[in-house]
């Protein structure tokens, strides 16, 4: 999946938010820090990722940034 989606609750409804990512992807994990979209690691067709987009507000576009130090799917990050 290459998209990243919004809940808005007054309608019950999802809609597609940003551009799409630059790599399909899926059982990634996510998080907001700095208005910025952090999306790290997860799956293409049965390759583990240890690539990091970021979204930003300012440009809104994503862009690659380090990887990982080792590849990470199905994980839980916390921003502090």
């Amino acid at each position: 999946m290459s998209t990243v989606e919004q809940y808005i609750p007054e309608a019950n409804k999802w809609e597609q938010l940003l551009p799409q990512l630059q790599v399909a992807r899926c059982f990634s994990c996510s998080c907001v820090l700095d208005n910025k979209i952090f999306v790290i690691g997860g799956t293409n067709n049965g390759n583990m990722l240890s690539s990091v987009e970021i979204w930003s507000a300012e440009t809104n576009a994503w862009s690659t940034s380090f990887e990982t130090a080792d590849p990470v799917f199905a994980a839980t990050v916390v921003p502090f």
